[in-house]
């Protein structure tokens, strides 16, 4: 939907509308409420809420949801599955040069983990380029390649109370949560510091069957994070998609009718 098309003063609410993909450019003050959509672009957007969508990847290309140079955003409830085999995708969710983003709730699960890299989903959610105030919180990353979630620049962003699975991930330096500057952009003088990663539970294996549940040596705070055992592991998907598909159910019911 082209951005001149949107007035700002407008709350759109697509109900139950699939459409493929959904780009809004420039959009102020917008919902998008229990929508189903292939992939959704925000770019240089402003207090927009995405509230219960649902993304089913359909490019092998395209992010589930890109989050480029947007200010006062919130994601809640938000699920993403890339059940259709190979793609391509690097990140369920990406967020770039933003400010004060909250991914809260959400459900992210990549295709199979044990696929050569190129065709795996990448990670389930990933705070990028010059990013500050991102938070993922609550959240599912489940079935992901690279990483679960990940802080690779910016100033005060957070990784909380979030869960993450994947087994037979990644290679070498593939890990569940990670909080450290990208190397190109500690070269390019980009300023890291703020950032959190606290409350995850994680299980991450990678190919040869080690452990590497994170990585945080960038992280300011990184207090109470657990290693799910390998006892409680097996079924702990199934767990997950239960508890979380019961909250999502509740806040469909609070949802004030459109």
């Amino acid at each position: 939907m082209p951005a001149e098309y949107l007035d700002p003063s407008v709350k759109l609410h697509f109900n139950k509308y699939f459409a493929s993909p959904i780009e809004l450019v420039g959009a102020a003050g917008v919902t998008i409420r229990l929508c189903e959509f292939e992939s959704l672009l925000l770019q240089d957007c402003r207090d927009c809420k995405i509230e219960l969508c649902f993304a089913r990847p359909i490019s092998s290309t395209r992010n589930p949801l890109q989050i480029n140079r947007c200010q006062n955003i919130s994601v809640s409830f938000f699920c993403s599955r890339v059940l259709q085999g190979p793609t391509e995708i690097e990140d369920i969710v990406s967020v770039c040069e933003s400010d004060r983003v909250t991914i809260e709730d959400s459900w992210l699960e990549g295709n199979r983990p044990d696929l050569p890299e190129r065709l795996a989903s990448g990670s389930a959610g990933m705070v990028d380029y010059k990013c500050s105030r991102v938070v993922f919180q609550r959240c599912y990353g489940v079935d992901v390649h690279n990483c679960g979630f990940g802080i690779s620049d910016g100033v005060d962003n957070a990784i909380r109370g979030c869960c993450v699975y994947s087994e037979k991930g990644g290679g070498e330096g593939d890990v569940g949560i990670y909080v450290g500057q990208a190397e190109e952009y500690r070269r390019a003088g980009n300023i890291f510091k703020g950032n959190a990663a606290e409350d995850n539970l994680v299980y991450w294996t990678m190919r040869g069957g080690m452990r590497n549940d994170w990585w945080l040596d960038g992280a300011a705070a990184a207090a109470r994070n657990k290693s799910l055992p390998a006892s409680a592991a097996s079924g702990c998907v199934r767990k997950w998609w239960k508890i979380w598909t019961k909250r999502r159910d509740e806040a469909v019911r609070r949802m004030p009718p459109v």
